[in-house]
């Protein structure tokens, strides 16, 4: 009689498991929710300023010689 417990013991592992795992979930999603309310509130200007940073920094990454791919990879997203 003494195998009734890892019956019960799995199934909560499995629990505290998914527990931990819904709490990362949910600390992405408000990571995500707190950067899109950021982006949502750019004017048209800081959005152009931003954009065009950006493309200075990846002309000068190319200019630098490096093996800069144009996109990232699938394995990097």
């Amino acid at each position: 009689m003494g195998g009734g417990c890892g019956r019960v013991e799995e199934p909560w592992n499995r629990h505290v498991g998914y527990r931990e795992l819904y709490r990362r979930l949910d600390l992405v999603r408000a990571g995500l929710k707190a950067r899109t309310a950021r982006v949502d509130a750019l004017t048209e200007e800081d959005a152009a300023e931003v954009l065009r940073g950006l493309g200075e920094c990846v002309d000068a990454m190319h200019a630098a010689g490096g093996d800069v791919p144009d996109r990232p990879s699938e394995d990097a997203v």
